[in-house]
């Protein structure tokens, strides 16, 4: 019987750090795509409506898409 709760415990312990070390992981992802975000603000730049610009342009696209890219 001690043996079996050992086991109990033990599987219990890996699956807890487990847990952690993934919520710690999803946690800092959040960050760095909110910093990133925060960097990079979606700002509407172009109200015409023409074949150049398109219904609306949204500036620092690209830059935003590659800096959460990184995270």
């Amino acid at each position: 019987m001690v043996g079996v709760a050992a086991a109990i415990v033990a599987i219990a312990s890996i699956i807890a750090a487990f847990s952690l070390v993934r919520i710690a992981s999803a946690d800092h992802y959040a960050a760095c795509v909110n910093a990133q975000v925060a960097k990079y603000p979606a700002i509407g730049v172009s109200a015409f409506n023409t074949k150049t610009t398109g219904p609306i342009k949204v500036a620092y696209d690209a830059e935003r898409r590659a800096a959460v890219n990184k995270c």
